[in-house]
């Protein structure tokens, strides 16, 4: 999983330094926060999202992609020992109607999230470190409105699947699909650093 961080990092980083160079040609980015809590119930112990994240219109500006990361520690008191949550996001938005400030946006996208825990071992006193996994697909239509010229805010609404692997030994991995919405206590924003909307 590390590995995959890695390559999720270099790609963001290639991303925002193409996106300075093609500037000219109308492409855009910037950072953002999406929330990707949908609310399945398959996913209730999932506690870590990707707020840090950027979104880079393609030349045209009909095409685009969203990455974002997410980190936490935690010291478990009883195992004296860290853990380390984290999830990684994909998306490519898009945009389905414009009007003066506002864009219809329709998203594919993906999330990864790991989660450490440490539970009483086998023999009185010892723990073991298990790690859950989930991924999470979405389908959903984003509305994104502009404040100003290059600052938005976005909601949206959409389909879910989310595949949960509990890191017990024997515990066996579930699946739920179900629809979702993000209210105002949700809500996202990107701020354009280059290009124009």
């Amino acid at each position: 999983m590390k590995r995959l961080f890695h390559v999720v990092t270099v790609m963001a980083l290639s991303v925002i330094g193409s996106a300075v160079g093609q500037a000219a040609d109308q492409a855009s980015g910037g950072l953002g926060f999406r929330s990707n809590d949908i609310h399945a119930r398959n996913a209730s112990e999932l506690r870590i999202s990707a707020p840090i994240g950027v979104r880079y219109w393609l030349s045209g500006q009909k095409v685009g992609l969203d990455l974002g990361f997410g980190v936490s520690t935690h010291k478990d008191a009883a195992a004296d020992k860290n853990t380390t949550d984290w999830s990684i996001e994909a998306g490519i938005p898009f945009r389905v109607k414009s009007w003066e400030r506002v864009h219809v946006i329709a998203r594919p996208g993906v999330n990864y999230a790991s989660q450490e825990d440490y539970v009483p071992g086998s023999t009185p006193g010892s723990f073991e470190k298990i790690t859950d996994k989930f991924t999470t697909f979405v389908g959903e239509i984003e509305a994104e409105v502009f404040l100003v010229e290059n600052v938005s805010v976005s909601a949206s609404s959409g389909i879910g699947v989310v595949s949960y692997k509990p890191g017990e030994s024997g515990a066996k991995t579930t699946t739920d699909f179900t629809t979702f919405g993000q209210n105002f206590t949700s809500v996202g924003f990107h701020v354009y650093l280059w290009g124009g909307k």
